[in-house]
């Protein structure tokens, strides 16, 4: 089992960090990382008593092996990453927990994302990425590793490089920035929460923006019509009837 650690300052508050990283899981296909072929949502958790977002995060990617491959050692034709997320606004955190849902047969992967603000600088945020990897392949193992590892790094600098790239045309413009992220804000609205931060206007210059780095959205109240989280069925049915019976 290998353990990588990676510890670097952000030169931008908490607030316009967690921004800037949490946008490109909203933001797929886009050219700007191709190998992400889209995300999925679910499980949305709100502490109204802390506002505390919690969530689950499905990444689902190109294969890091040719294709032929992939199907003689898995099966499958593309990687699932999932992540745990939890935003917790109050005391300015955010932890990511990740692991791989495909390749478990040849690979054991998890992650660790702790984005905190820097305690005696409210306009730098800490950041720290682990990686843990257990390469169950006999052959050619230290290859794998390496392998991956170069990937991982490459795209995390890759990721470090873009969410710069948007804050510094972000404070160049004298943008104001929303008062929650992407995912804070639809989990209020999973959550038939009020929030000032709900209001579709707010986020007109970010959507715009996000087209012109490649995104391939389709708004629709914010919420992405393929990433629209499903209420239980239950729960689901009672809204309609509620609606029905305000209707009357």
């Amino acid at each position: 089992m290998t353990t990588e650690t990676f510890s670097f300052e952000v030169d931008h508050s908490w607030e316009h960090t967690l921004f800037a990283y949490d946008r490109k899981s909203w933001t797929v296909p886009n050219r700007q990382f191709p190998e992400i072929l889209k995300c999925t949502f679910n499980d949305w958790r709100l502490d109204e008593n802390t506002n505390t977002v919690s969530f689950t995060r499905v990444a689902h990617l190109k294969p890091p092996l040719p294709t032929w491959l992939m199907r003689v050692l898995s099966g499958v034709k593309e990687t699932e990453l999932q992540f745990e997320t939890t935003i917790d606004r109050q005391n300015r955190t955010a932890v990511v927990i990740g692991k791989n849902n495909t390749l478990t047969n040849i690979l054991e992967m998890t992650e660790h994302l702790e984005m905190k603000e820097h305690p005696e600088n409210a306009s730098r945020t800490m950041v720290t990425f682990t990686a843990t990897w257990k390469i169950k392949l006999k052959l050619f193992s230290s290859k794998f590793e390496n392998y991956l590892m170069s990937n991982y790094s490459k795209a995390l600098e890759r990721g470090r490089e873009i969410d710069h790239q948007f804050l510094m045309k972000f404070k160049e413009e004298e943008r104001e920035l929303p008062p929650l992220s992407y995912s804070e804000r639809n989990c209020f609205m999973v959550c038939d929460v009020e929030h000032d931060a709900i209001m579709r206007e707010e986020y007109n210059w970010y959507h715009e923006e996000l087209k012109k780095d490649g995104a391939q959205l389709e708004m629709s109240d914010f919420v992405l019509s393929e990433q629209r989280p499903t209420l239980p069925e239950k729960e689901l049915k009672e809204k309609n009837e509620e609606g029905e019976e305000e209707g009357e």
